[in-house]
């Protein structure tokens, strides 16, 4: 019994991830800054709203590890206030924006070692594309 108490420990810390909530444009870029470099698999919960792209460069998460990254949308805060609750399931509650003028996010990963990436129920908009940058770059293997 005891032995398989210590493989369920081991095991859950080896699925170990860092659960951000952001509710402004500052606070995403600052997730996706942290979730790049803090050596571990990241979720990030974008509350409704629109989040318009830094001017000058877009929303950029570039992990060197095998960490996996989820990005979603659509979050509500709980009745008592409690931010990332509920989860609106509406892909147009969330709008990351590149106002006409910008790419909006790059997500980028090492070959050979990179992390799953999944990326829903938001709507990306008005980014400035051209052939090597859009509204979602996925960059890597």
């Amino acid at each position: 019994m005891s032995r398989f108490l210590l493989i369920f420990i081991l095991a859950s810390g080896a699925i170990r991830a860092e659960v951000f909530c952001v509710q402004s444009d500052t606070e995403l870029r600052q997730a996706v800054q942290t979730a790049s470099s803090n050596g571990e698999s990241d979720i990030i919960r974008i509350q409704t709203g629109n989040y318009p792209a830094p001017e000058l460069v877009p929303f950029i998460y570039s992990s060197d590890g095998a960490f996996d990254l989820e990005l979603s949308g659509g979050w509500s805060p709980a009745f008592d206030g409690t931010p990332c609750i509920h989860n609106d399931d509406g892909p147009d509650e969330t709008t990351l924006d590149g106002e006409g003028a910008r790419p909006v996010m790059q997500i980028q990963g090492q070959a050979g070692d990179a992390g799953a990436v999944t990326v829903r129920n938001l709507s990306i908009t008005s980014a400035l594309a051209d052939n090597v940058s859009g509204g979602l770059r996925i960059v890597g293997p």
